[in-house]
């Protein structure tokens, strides 16, 4: 018997005998461990070429049909548990993190413009996600030190409602209540000397504010349109917020800028809480096609307590956020 090893074999497994071929399906898998009698273990792996997935088959009665019958997601993928850690859309998974991000090459990018950036004045995240995935994100790759405060616009019953502040001095503080502000009432706040922002973030007397998806906001605001829903910040992305700032010509600038598809290059709230969207095909597909060995999806993953498919915005219910206690 002759073994042909096209994938890395599952890792934690290599002391396990695997049987796999390039070309051969689940079934042609099966067929050729029954077809050898010295096959004596209960069960085998299989590399599916066609699901780009390992499979655990077994020579027992029932269980080989049971494994071809089943939806390609309740078969027994024959990997270790690290590796399956890998395949989950968590901000604690740096395979996960470095993707949504757009890869190391990206990253740097992002770490020389927003040092320019930064420069000019401080660079605040406004996010109509989590703050504490956000933070999570930002802290495994170093580009936290970039951002004085963290603001999420999701509910507090699912642990949103809250400003992160990286350099840890005012920690994490939750707004009272549970009903939802948005982005347009946060700019508002910010630019009204409202005592919170004085006391954690100083005197705001202009933002400079990029978003792929721009809400409205009054007062001396430069707002840069990035594509919606795409890839995120370029070059001359960063170029435009530095040019917009010129512009604005105010002493006391904020920068402010949207996490999803403008920091980010992947949409991680939807990648993460919706399990059914385009955004989780992605990862999926990513992978799949990209991964070595290839890993099969999670589907049945959320985070923490929240739901299976969580809303961005609400349609209405908003209140202005108030002095954090």
């Amino acid at each position: 018997m002759q073994d042909v090893f096209p994938r890395d074999p599952p890792r934690g497994q290599e002391s396990r005998k695997v049987i796999l071929s390039e070309y051969r399906s689940v079934r042609e898998g099966l067929d050729f461990l029954n077809d050898h009698p010295e096959c004596t273990e209960p069960a085998y792996y299989v590399w599916s070429n066609n699901r780009h997935a390992w499979y655990c088959i077994s020579k027992k009665p029932g269980v080989a049909q049971q494994a071809l019958d089943d939806d390609v997601h309740q078969i027994q993928r024959a990997i270790s548990p690290e590796v399956a850690a890998q395949s989950v859309p968590s901000v604690e998974n740096r395979l996960f993190v470095e993707w949504v991000m757009g890869g190391m090459a990206r990253i740097d990018m992002l770490k020389r413009n927003l040092a320019e950036v930064r420069a000019m004045g401080p660079c605040m995240v406004l996010t109509n996600g989590f703050d504490s995935d956000v933070h999570a994100v930002l802290s495994l790759l170093g580009l936290q030190e970039f951002f004085g405060a963290i603001c999420g616009t999701q509910p507090r019953e699912y642990g949103g409602g809250a400003i992160t502040f990286p350099d840890d001095q005012g920690g994490r503080v939750i707004y009272p209540g549970a009903v939802r502000y948005n982005k347009t009432m946060v700019m508002k706040d910010l630019l009204s000397h409202t005592p919170w922002v004085l006391e954690m973030l100083g005197e705001v007397d202009g933002l400079v504010y990029a978003d792929d998806h721009v809400e409205s906001a009054q007062g001396k605001v430069a707002t840069v349109a990035l594509p919606s829903e795409g890839t995120g910040l370029t070059e001359g992305h960063f170029k435009a917020i530095k040019d917009a700032a010129n512009k604005l010509g105010t002493k006391n600038l904020l920068f402010i800028f949207d996490f999803d598809c403008t920091l980010s290059q992947y949409h991680l709230f939807k990648v993460m809480n919706q399990a059914r969207s385009q955004w989780r095909r992605m990862w999926n597909n990513y992978l799949a096609n990209d991964c070595n060995p290839p890993l099969p999806p999670n589907n049945d993953w959320t985070p923490g307590s929240r739901p299976m498919h969580m809303a961005e915005r609400p349609a209405s219910g908003f209140v202005s956020p108030v002095k954090p206690r």
